[in-house]
């Protein structure tokens, strides 16, 4: 029993924590731009219309793709944050498209710092998500810069364990349909901030909010 509470612990530090600013109206947090990303949200919306549901997430790359090259999607307005408690350079999410009646996905942009720059600030890793697993299928692209994705496997004990690390360049994606269990952890470790686009399997940025908050209760 503690050992599955253990692991239901890690997967639930998800993403969606602390380490995480969520862009929400009036502050917009990192969104420097209001006019130009609301223009961006509407750009985005033309591109996915060519796309079928089961698309989303498969062809998350070719979207990405033509958000920068066909729609000319302006990300200079986007900017990572401090974090608000300790000032602390943080990665930063902003809700860019919304399924609602039309599709089982929502889209988010993230902005992170590079690791270099980060550590200049911080004494936390609050510029890389936690290790945490998905309870909703999700793909990411890179549009901007670099990631690194750390992926890791379950151990017989209930614990987890390193498994590969990657480097995600601009135009390559990462893509978890709940086939099969997966667990990793994002950084930039880069010397120029990234920016990634990222699709989940919910109608709205609530639902998707509140489906990672029910794992952080575990």
């Amino acid at each position: 029993m503690k050992r599955k509470l253990f692991f239901a612990f890690v997967l639930a530090a998800t993403f969606l924590g602390v380490r995480m600013i969520f862009s929400s109206p009036p502050q917009q947090i990192g969104v420097k731009n209001l006019k130009t990303h609301k223009k961006n949200q509407k750009l985005f919306a033309e591109i996915i219309q060519a796309y079928s549901n089961e698309e989303y997430f498969t062809h998350i790359s070719q979207i990405g793709e033509q958000a920068l090259n066909k729609k000319k999607i302006d990300l200079s307005s986007y900017q990572y944050e401090r974090y608000p408690k300790t000032k602390e350079l943080c990665f930063v999410a902003v809700p860019l498209w919304e399924g609602k009646n039309q599709a089982d996905v929502t889209y988010f942009l993230y902005i992170w710092p590079s690791k270099k720059e980060a550590l200049k600030y911080n004494q936390n890793d609050y510029y890389a998500t936690n290790v945490h697993s998905h309870p909703i299928p999700c793909a990411l692209t890179v549009l901007q810069g670099a990631i690194t994705e750390i992926i890791f496997a379950q151990t017989e004990e209930g614990c987890i364990k390193k498994k590969d690390e990657k480097i995600l360049h601009e135009g390559e994606m990462a893509i978890d349909l709940k086939k099969s269990p997966f667990i990793h952890q994002i950084v930039n470790e880069g010397d120029r901030r990234a920016i990634t686009l990222h699709a989940y399997g919910k109608k709205t940025v609530k639902e998707v909010r509140e489906n990672f908050a029910i794992l952080r209760r575990i």
